[in-house]
């Protein structure tokens, strides 16, 4: 950890404890000192919410991704060149979003830009079912990168604002099995949907759901109430 090396993050403060230790804000307000076991993470109601949340964002995650290509050049009946254009659009301003979305994590609790990024990620879902133009296309490639790319960098940062980072892993490698398993599905119900309704007017539809089922989530989420009370003990004198 950073504090090993008597390091802080950019702009904290350090302050030393009664044992002569580096002690930083951050660990003030939510760090070591507070940091859930896994045990203690899995009895809360915040851990099974966000469970939830990242699980269904999942299911709404890998099956499409996986089938836009196909849906771009057959139902919309653009060509595979223009097609790869939009997915290009995407991949590259997914990585600069990546960027954006940590920053502004620096500046305001992860799980409200996590709220933001989901909701505006079922929101570009919904505009691609839209799409019938070559501008258009290129214009949700850069949306849908700008939005999902939140995703990605925020779920570490909200699982540690919440949990601490002392047993970060060991919480995620609760979670991450069920991420997984919904993950897998979603390829095969993708494809089920277009095998029974010969388009992807549904499977799509049901995508978008998802992500908007997880921003809700996200949006009902609070912290877990031993944190709460922490951040609403007075300082101590002196």
């Amino acid at each position: 950890q950073p504090e090993d090396l008597g390091l802080t993050p950019d702009g904290g403060r350090v302050e030393l404890s009664s044992g002569g230790e580096a002690r930083t804000d951050e660990e003030d307000a939510e760090g070591a000192e507070r940091s859930f076991t896994r045990h203690e993470a899995v009895r809360t109601r915040t851990f099974w919410f966000l469970v939830a949340a990242f699980s269904i964002a999942s299911l709404g995650l890998v099956g499409y991704h996986s089938n836009w290509h196909s849906y771009f050049t057959g139902s919309q009946g653009f060509s595979a060149a223009t097609a790869a254009y939009a997915v290009s659009f995407y991949a590259l301003f997914a990585m600069f979003a990546r960027f954006a979305w940590g920053s502004m994590a620096d500046k305001f609790h992860p799980k409200k830009l996590m709220v933001i990024g989901t909701f505006a990620t079922a929101t570009s879902i919904v505009f691609m079912r839209t799409v019938d133009t070559t501008p258009e296309l290129l214009a949700f490639g850069v949306f849908h990168g700008l939005s999902i790319g939140s995703y990605f960098v925020l779920q570490p940062l909200v699982m540690a604002r919440y949990f601490g980072r002392a047993h970060l892993g060991s919480i995620f490698g609760v979670i991450r099995p069920a991420m997984t398993l919904f993950g897998a599905s979603s390829p095969i119900l993708v494809g089920a949907l277009f095998d029974a309704q010969g388009n992807y007017k549904v499977a799509f539809a049901l995508v978008a759901a998802c992500w908007f089922v997880a921003s809700a989530l996200l949006l009902v989420t609070v912290a877990p109430k031993r944190l709460r009370q922490a951040a609403a003990q007075p300082e101590p004198a002196g």
